[in-house]
């Protein structure tokens, strides 16, 4: 279901803490992709419905009390691996919004964000299209594991090389 509520945990010196609302999202949507990047969260991507991507990107700075609009995404769509890699948050995979049969096809896309410039770019593609997968960075590489690839559940895992530009399995 879409909310624009948004929830931290808040740690008591480093012991269990409380859940907390923080400021709500100008966008309600479901399966969005967030990362934090030097305290500030973003977020961006995410369905108002089954049908309807959101392209939207918020951030909330540490000190801040309200979330602000950034750049829009090239490709809105839901459910893509994120992580913050060479400078850039990259948005990988996903689903975009479905064709006329309704139903939700991964894709290969991958775009990276600029944080200071509020800019996107395309990258090279993933080899293996999908959503609902993980993304960190290991060894100065981003790596991509598992997801669904819109007909099963998949192990496969990608590692992106920036210098490169490539990702390789």
């Amino acid at each position: 279901v879409p909310s624009a509520d948004v929830w931290f945990y808040d740690l008591v010196d480093g012991e269990a803490g409380d859940w907390v609302a923080d400021p709500p999202l100008h966008t309600e949507r479901a399966n969005p992709s967030a990362v934090v990047v030097d305290g500030s969260v973003y977020v961006f991507g995410g369905a108002s419905d089954i049908a309807t991507m959101a392209g939207s990107v918020e951030v909330l700075a540490a000190d801040a009390i309200a979330w602000v609009e950034r750049e829009p995404m090239g490709t809105p769509r839901q459910s893509m691996a994120a992580a913050f890699y060479a400078g850039r948050i990259y948005a990988a995979g996903g689903f975009p919004a479905p064709p006329g049969d309704g139903a939700l096809y991964g894709t290969d896309l991958v775009e990276s964000y600029d944080p200071l410039g509020d800019a996107w770019r395309s990258e090279a593609p993933l080899a293996n299209a999908r959503g609902q997968f993980g993304a960190g960075v290991l060894e100065g590489c981003l790596v991509s594991v598992g997801g669904y690839s819109s007909i099963a559940h998949t192990d496969v895992v990608e590692g992106y090389d920036a210098s490169l530009q490539a990702w390789s399995a």
